[in-house]
């Protein structure tokens, strides 16, 4: 370690290697969020430094946060052994960081230092190809075996042949076709000429599309390559993802499993123990914060963990509500009994469920009735509510004795069934657990009955302090501390120590800081694309008393479900106008669908046949869909609010970016309890608080969707937003308070635009310009 500050040099050499030699010197507002960073990781290790050991930075697309953080957390590793997590909600981000930010950042290291820190990606077990599992799905569709990673291995010639055959073809391909291909024969195969739906092969009594299948067999049956055998590397759908993947709880260990020594999931975790940097997910940091498990921080398997960067942390608060959700009801009983019956055939365990689901049926329906909440969806419930009180042993000691009636998953040969048995074992103690938590309401959780389904639920709320006692801090192990990594000075008296906490987003929403548990101010930057900006335009249009009419119902107020029809043929004008290159974003599956629909239609009848219009819901990988989009700059992707983040496309393919409509969440429990949560603890009143909760998740939800469009400085175009509801002098108009707060998210864009002759105009004209350029 030196006392000199080589931060500059290490920026400085990292933009040199960035940019081919053409500038040596990073943009003023990345290198002060680096300073900072890099000053809050040296007050959480060093005893000299006594600055704050948190940054909160409200850091812009374009300005380079990942340069500003990987470039002191991989220093760090070179001057002083230090180690840090670094975690992103987006697939995208991550590759982009693990593939190439990480590496180029950490040769820059070396160029200053001589030392090359190392970084490695850190997914979920489910994220990465079991072999056992691909062997048991090749077992369940030809009747072949194979029991070893070398003749999983030999099977890979039959499976391209298998590839090639299922080409076009239709109806059901039996085991007999399938085991011919995998053993070197060719089969005489008549195909029927009554089928009409596309290939397909029976798993068990699912029918599984037999072209996709055999493609991710071919792609996952060699075990050369662990490292890039997760589901971020393969196109292959999520349902599709199940027959070559293992769930944690599912797996028997690798001393346990034929396929052991190539076990993906098990040798990612090997290369993780020994980076300077981890490359996580949110899910996986949600999983520590409400459990409390070491599951990054604090774990022996990984090592000592010395700083925290959470990018993309505006998703953190709702991913860590959403993984310590919980839901207690009849239907998830049932549902646990018919697994057992698949498996257990001589037990009573799962006609005992299904008892055990009617009385919880029977009890909070008595619950609802008692409480009034029959005309309603939700029954809020206080801590005097105990709605399982009667059923609570009732579930605890059937789930407990199912769970003992289970066989031994050691004495099962095939791995499907010994995995079907070790998840349902885990699924059975996890409702043990749940039902003690939806009988209680605990400070900072919120508590319902879902009057629908019959369900007792519960959320957590208030998440800072979960954040701020299970991530913020790690347990530090006696032999962490036997072998110095750990001075006395770090640690605290319950035996654990901080770590410096960085979290960076493009958008921040307002009271970010108490939601995520920070105690420090969020640092803003000036965004970097300010030209860009002033060369781009934002349309909503202004509406007259036709589409007054079609927007509204009884008593003249808005209705949601008549803005889709209102909307599709505007969105085809403006696509048409812009010639494609554009990304619409609905609010909704059934909107979205109807803007597809309605846009492949108009695009034919105007001939505009060169344009392609890609949808989430075309039976693709919504990667693939992603890829397709980017590479056909004239083409059209239309998708929901999980394209609103983290898509990227510069350039020609997307100069129009279409928002149907303010993507505010309806009314739910949840968020009601946040509402209530804040005005409970400031006194504001209920509609101050509303704004807080839906109003500015909404707003950073259109700024995100807005931020698709600008990803680099050379890119320009339009933002339309087809919610009239955001200008004045309507019947339908927000309250103006509202409307500036959402509008707030938008006027950066330098051109105004109120009418669809303009916006037309605006659009022509810019491609024109475009083009000629």
């Amino acid at each position: 370690m030196t006392d000199t500050n080589l931060l500059p040099e290490v920026l400085s050499a990292a933009v040199r290697r960035i940019t081919g030699g053409a500038a040596d010197q990073p943009r003023p507002p990345q290198a002060d969020l680096s300073d900072r960073i890099q000053d809050a990781m040296l007050s959480a290790t060093s005893v000299a430094a006594q600055g704050p050991t948190q940054v909160l930075g409200a850091a812009p697309t374009g300005l380079g946060k990942s340069l500003a953080y990987l470039a002191p957390a991989l220093l760090a590793a070179a001057e002083r052994g230090e180690r840090t997590v670094i975690s992103t909600e987006s697939l995208s981000l991550q590759a982009q960081v693990v593939d190439r930010d990480l590496p180029l950042i950490a040769h820059a290291v070396e160029d200053v230092t001589g030392s090359l820190p190392t970084g490695a990606v850190l997914k979920g077990w489910g994220n990465y190809v079991c072999a056992a599992t691909v062997s048991a799905t090749i077992e369940e569709i030809s009747d072949v075996e194979a029991t070893t990673p070398e003749q999983l291995a030999s099977l890979l010639p039959g499976l391209q042949r298998l590839t090639e055959f299922a080409t076009g073809r239709k109806g059901i391909i039996g085991k007999a076709t399938v085991r011919a291909f995998l053993q070197g024969r060719t089969p005489t195969v008549r195909e029927s000429v009554r089928a009409t739906k596309d290939a397909h092969v029976l798993i068990g009594t699912e029918k599984v599309p037999a072209l996709p299948l055999f493609r991710l067999l071919e792609q996952t049956c060699a075990t050369n390559d662990p490292a890039h055998h997760d589901i971020h590397h393969l196109d292959v759908t999520a349902d599709l993802w199940v027959h070559a993947s293992i769930t944690a709880s599912g797996c028997p260990g690798t001393a346990n499993c034929n396929f052991g020594e190539v076990c993906a999931p098990a040798a990612s975790r090997k290369v993780a123990a020994d980076a300077d940097v981890l490359v996580t997910n949110h899910k996986l940091l949600a999983i520590q914060a409400t459990t409390g498990a070491p599951v990054v921080l604090g774990s022996k398997r990984f090592g000592m963990i010395d700083h925290l960067v959470v990018d993309e942390a505006h998703e953190l608060p709702r991913i860590v509500r959403d993984t310590g959700a919980i839901s207690v009801s009849g239907q998830r009983i049932r549902s646990l009994s018919k697994r057992i019956n698949r498996i257990v055939v001589d037990s009573s365990a799962g006609d005992d469920g299904f008892a055990v689901a009617e009385s919880v049926d029977h009890v909070l329906a008595q619950y609802i009735a008692a409480r009034g909440g029959r005309g309603s969806a939700v029954v809020n419930l206080t801590e005097n509510d105990m709605p399982l009180q009667d059923v609570t042993e009732l579930i605890i000691e059937w789930a407990k004795s199912a769970r003992g009636n289970l066989p031994d998953p050691a004495t099962i040969s095939r791995h499907a069934e010994a995995a079907k048995v070790r998840h349902l074992a885990s699924d059975l103690t996890e409702l043990i657990g749940n039902v003690g938590s939806a009988n209680k309401t605990e400070i900072g959780t919120a508590r319902w009955l879902d009057a629908e389904n019959l369900a007792v639920k519960m959320s957590p709320i208030d998440v800072g302090p979960m954040l701020r006692a299970n991530l913020f801090k790690a347990t530090a192990h006696e032999q962490w501390i036997d072998d110095g990594l750990i001075e006395d000075h770090r640690l605290d008296l319950d035996g654990s120590y901080p770590v410096s906490v960085t979290m960076v987003s493009a958008t921040l929403p307002d009271g970010f800081a108490r939601q995520a548990g920070m105690s420090v101010a969020p640092v803003v930057y000036d965004s970097p694309f300010e030209v860009a900006f002033a060369a781009s335009a934002l349309f909503v249009p202004a509406i007259n008393a036709d589409d007054l009419a079609a927007l509204t119902g009884l008593g003249g107020r808005f209705v949601t479900g008549q803005h889709a029809a209102w909307a599709a043929p505007k969105i085809a004008e403006l696509v048409l106008a812009n010639d494609g290159s554009a990304l619409v974003l609905a609010t909704t599956k059934t909107a979205g669908i109807a803007y597809v629909e309605h846009l492949r239609a108009a695009l034919r009848t105007a001939g505009a046949n060169h344009i392609t219009v890609h949808s989430q819901w075309d039976g693709v990988p919504v990667r693939q869909a992603l890829d397709d989009w980017r590479t056909d700059h004239h083409s059209v992707l239309v998708g929901t609010r999980s394209l609103m983040t983290g898509v990227d496309a510069p350039g020609q393919t997307c100069s129009l970016v279409i928002i149907d409509r303010i993507p505010r969440t309806a009314g739910n429990p949840v968020d009601d309890a946040r509402v209530a949560s804040i005005m409970a603890s400031s006194g504001m009143s209920k509609w101050t608080a509303d704004e807080l909760v839906y109003v500015s998740d909404a707003k950073l939800l259109l700024q995100q969707a807005a931020g698709r469009l600008i990803r680099r400085a050379t890119d320009t175009g339009m933002i339309a937003v087809l919610d009239p509801r955001l200008l004045g002098g309507t019947a339908i108009a927000q309250k103006a308070n509202i409307r500036q707060t959402y509008l707030s998210a938008l006027t950066h864009m330098q051109h105004k635009l109120r009418f669809m002759d303009e916006a037309t105009t605006w659009l022509i004209e810019h491609r024109t310009g475009f083009e000629a350029a």
